[in-house]
């Protein structure tokens, strides 16, 4: 019984996830990151949702700044990789890629890392 009740918890939600057919995708994320800005619930597939979000930004928020401790000299390496604050926070960067995704409806089918990582690109470009 107690692994029935397992099951249910953990997959089920995860099933219900894995049942959208933009797993991935800009739609995806948009659904994702406005999960964050919802009040915290005992719903799991909304919480699985923002931590989705969280979890996407911060890894390619991360991977931008680590290429920047990297110091590249050349002004193609750094228009590629911005210059992100330090001090911009999870929920900071969640909002920059919110705005960019609401602002270009017609991306949405692209991939959500590219779109995080264009989002915040434009935000924190190299000056």
């Amino acid at each position: 019984m107690k692994s029935l009740l397992l099951i249910a918890f953990f997959v089920l939600p995860l099933a219900a996830v894995g049942q959208t057919h933009d797993h991935g995708s800009g739609t995806s994320l948009l659904r994702e990151c406005n999960a964050v800005s919802s009040p915290v619930t005992t719903d799991s597939v909304n919480n699985l949702e923002a931590g989705l979000c969280i979890g996407l930004v911060r890894g390619v928020m991360a991977t931008m700044q680590m290429w920047q401790v990297e110091r590249y000299t050349m002004k193609e390496q750094m228009d590629m990789h911005g210059c992100i604050p330090h001090q911009v926070e999870d929920s900071g960067a969640i909002k920059v890629v919110l705005k960019y995704l609401n602002d270009h409806p017609d991306r949405l089918h692209l991939d959500d890392t590219i779109l995080i990582h264009t989002a915040l690109l434009d935000e924190y470009p190299c000056k």
